[in-house]
């Protein structure tokens, strides 16, 4: 009766070892699973990164390209227009001051 107990309890722990042996291979491929996907995504996400950086560069460099020249004539442009309205007075000046000494 021992002998067949022992014999019994040996056989149904065996059982338990190879179910969790089981189980665990199934967690273990469930692990390998979830990590191969969150790899997959992470790199996915990590080239989204890449190409929105290259964008912002390559909008900035256009950007700068174009409108760097027409603020740089504007500046020309406003500075000149105010060069003439500064030389228009100094010559009114000089006018009204010859006339002032001619009379």
């Amino acid at each position: 009766m021992k002998l067949y107990l022992r014999k019994k309890l040996d056989e149904e722990i065996k059982l338990i070892r190879e179910d969790f042996k089981k189980e665990l291979n199934k967690l273990n491929a469930k692990y390998e699973n979830q990590t191969n996907i969150f790899r997959d995504r992470w790199h996915l996400v990590a080239q989204q990164i890449k190409t929105q950086n290259e964008m912002i560069n390559n909008i900035s460099a256009t950007t700068l390209s174009c409108i760097m020249p027409m603020g740089i004539d504007l500046l020309r442009t406003t500075s000149e227009a105010f060069q003439s309205l500064r030389n228009k007075e100094q010559n009114e000046e000089t006018k009204n001051k010859l006339n002032d000494s001619a009379e």
